[in-house]
């Protein structure tokens, strides 16, 4: 038994009426189930022994010594609390900064640009900047203020000793901002001040368990920070809706203190990224003591409103209609899988590795499931997920025939099986809903273990390329003016088909629905303006229009809701558009079977 515990100081704790307690650390999200837990998460701070809690626990309204040394005991053996330093916590730290040397929140760190050698055309300064949070202690905020210092001299120590003309960045240095959280409000105005001036910047968290390094964003020719912000977002569903809750209790945790060699290999690994980063700017770079380091791709939006021009918008002028699909012939050069694809698994698989990311990925996760239904995690570095390379079973299957991760099918003879966690674009009203985000919307099988994750990752780049964000290309009128102007409007349910019936009796079908699924909206308003997007019809030959709504999740409107049924990601145009609409034809044809009793008419693949 701790004599004083305390939550493990990489832990974020807060707490959610009436009886949870969420964990949330750098690579952890633990979530704590009970009465007893949320009384007795305030106590665990180090300063009240076991004996101190147990006594308090056992005060209150049905409290048992019993139930809170069992409590104690289980976190403990988990590992979500450690026994507390009696001494200061904070370790002792090295000579203060001077008067005027104290850094705020987003003041640089100047004065070396003297030191620079001009006669290698160098002519930037080195600029160190500070955004941290509230939540950062004050004496944790004064070493990165030391940490800013001792870099800065560094790094004027390595332009001074380069010879033949620096390899750091060449001619100009990037802005070096530190934070704890990438996320962290004040970078947004960081980020358009250099888009404005030109100027690169790099981002750094040297801070957690886990360090942060890069990307280097370069205006005009990289992603800005929103690009990498939307990303980030869509990868923390339990923190979204944690800030959503006005009635969550943050409990304050301190970030450890870095040790003086910690210190310095962050500094080694920051001087290390300038000279690599240029070359590689789309890499966020993340380190785990107790991991290898990992390479995180970031992606520009072509659709960003900051660092782009935004495409077009409900009240926007500038809005042009998509061109016309061009279909093209395609060979089929892999169908063992049941369908129609253009290329083999094992290249598809190689091409979408870089989408599989906890921190960046449109994919935040990939976890296979067992012959019990339990979920195993299947990590980026896997053979199977990282591009196809010597000893990779999935690029040469016959290479090693003893090799399990890619042989048809299990044991008990069932298909392989995964389950993929990714963004879903909004965030959870509930508790239950929030299970669901963080288990994973998207699912893949084949007959290989290769078939099962392209299968998965798929879906769920299907699913995500299906969320709304507010830029996408859409007209803003009424059906009925769209009618009249004869730009094809399609009435929702035309495509919903809902019965008058339904309709009549939608308040007693919704009362109580716990499937949103099944949920039967509001009549449609003919006269009412709502945001339309333009479609092209293949069957036709010209474009048409359909409510946003429809065709996007995550855009709320009481008259109708976006289902994936009919939608489906592939190698290319055509090969996608050939699987959704045997999607829609499967699904169709299960409700054709629900609705009626005799015999249907069968079709086959070479028909169309």
């Amino acid at each position: 038994m701790l004599k004083y515990p305390r939550f493990r100081p990489t832990f974020r704790v807060e707490r959610v009426p009436p009886d949870q307690v969420f964990l949330l650390s750098a690579r952890d999200r633990f979530v704590l189930k009970g009465q007893l837990y949320y009384d007795i998460a305030p106590c665990l701070d180090g300063r009240h022994s076991s004996d101190e809690i147990v006594a308090q626990m056992a005060a209150l309204p049905e409290g048992s010594m019993l139930n809170a040394y069992y409590a104690l005991m289980q976190l403990a053996q988990k590992g979500y609390v450690i026994e507390a330093e009696r001494a200061a916590e904070t370790p002792e730290r090295g000579q203060a900064l001077g008067p005027g040397q104290a850094l705020g929140p987003g003041q640089p760190v100047v004065g070396v640009e003297e030191r620079a050698k001009a006669s290698q055309g160098l002519g930037a300064r080195v600029r160190v900047q500070l955004h941290v949070t509230a939540a950062v202690p004050e004496a944790l905020h004064l070493e990165l203020e030391r940490f800013a210092q001792q870099l800065v001299e560094r790094l004027a120590a390595a332009l001074e000793s380069t010879a033949g003309g620096p390899d750091l960045l060449a001619s100009k240095l990037p802005d070096i901002i530190l934070t704890d959280d990438y996320l962290h409000p004040e970078l947004a105005a960081q980020n358009q001040a250099a888009l404005e001036r030109g100027r690169p910047w790099l981002l750094v968290k040297p801070l957690g368990e886990e360090l942060w390094l890069g990307p280097l964003f370069v205006p005009g020719q990289t992603g800005c920070w929103e690009c990498l912000a939307q990303r980030l977002r869509g990868n923390r569903p339990m923190e979204q809706w944690l800030e959503s809750r006005p009635d969550r209790d943050c409990i304050q945790q301190s970030e450890p203190v870095p040790d003086g060699a910690r210190w310095a290999i962050a500094q080694d690994r920051i001087l290390q990224a300038l000279t690599e980063l240029p070359h590689q700017p789309d890499q966020l770079l993340s380190f785990h003591p107790e991991e290898p380091p990992r390479s995180h791709r970031f992606v520009q939006r072509p659709q960003c409103g900051v660092c782009q021009l935004p495409y077009s918008s409900p009240s926007s002028q500038r809005f042009t209609l998509p061109p016309p699909l061009q279909l093209q012939s395609c060979p089929k050069v892999f169908t063992a899988d049941g369908g129609h694809r253009n290329q083999p698994p094992e290249q598809t698989l190689a091409q979408l590795a870089l989408q599989v990311s906890p921190i960046l990925g449109v994919v935040r996760e990939l976890r296979a499931v067992g012959v019990d239904g339990a979920l195993t995690d299947a990590s980026p570095d896997e053979p199977a997920i990282a591009p196809a390379a010597v000893g990779d079973p999935d690029a040469n299957p016959g290479a090693n025939p003893e090799a399990e991760s890619d042989e048809p099918g299990l044991p008990h003879g069932l298909l392989h099986t995964y389950i993929v966690a990714h963004d879903c674009g909004e965030v959870a009203r509930d508790w239950a809903e929030l299970k669901l985000n963080l288990q994973g919307r998207s699912a893949g099988k084949g007959k290989t273990r290769t078939q099962a994750k392209v299968s998965g990752i798929c879906e769920a780049i299907e699913r995500y390329s299906g969320i709304f964000r507010g830029d996408e290309p859409r007209r803003r009128a009424s059906y009925r003016s769209l009618l009249a102007a004869q730009a094809a409007p399609i009435h929702p349910n035309a495509v919903m088909l809902f019965s008058e019936s339904q309709y009549a009796h939608r308040e007693t079908w919704n009362r109580g629905l716990k499937n949103m699924s099944h949920y039967v909206p509001e009549v449609f308003d003919v006269e009412a303006e709502i945001d339309w997007t333009p479609l092209w019809s293949l069957t036709e030959e010209r474009h048409k229009y359909l409510p946003t709504a429809f065709c996007y999740y995550a855009y709320a409107e009481p008259f109708c809701k976006a289902n994936s049924n009919g939608c489906a990601a592939g190698n290319t145009l055509e090969e996608a558009i050939f699987a959704g609409f045997f999607g829609t034809g499967r699904t169709g044809c299960r409700g054709n079977l629900v609705g009626r009793s005799g015999p249907a008419s069968g079709s086959e693949a070479r028909e169309f």
